[in-house]
């Protein structure tokens, strides 16, 4: 839902969900605490891995994911 929200159309959509689980795993499972540039970095180079269409540039607001996730936490 909240990617819905932040990004509600387009073809990644499903990568970027995927990007997402991903990068929270290798941060769950991780012995070492990741500093959030880091997790930014895994988050890109995970969404960006293989890429079909390299002339299209969809965009994901990553403010509106982070205030998002900062409500959920609040609840």
């Amino acid at each position: 839902m909240a990617m819905y929200e932040a990004s509600p159309f387009g073809e990644r959509r499903a990568d970027i969900r995927a990007a997402t689980n991903t990068a929270h795993q290798i941060a769950a499972s991780s012995m070492a605490k990741i500093e959030p540039e880091d997790a930014t970095a895994l988050f890109k180079a995970l969404m960006n891995y293989l890429q079909c269409d390299q002339d299209h540039e969809e965009s994901v607001d990553l403010d509106a994911l982070n205030r998002m996730k900062e409500k959920q936490c609040q609840a």
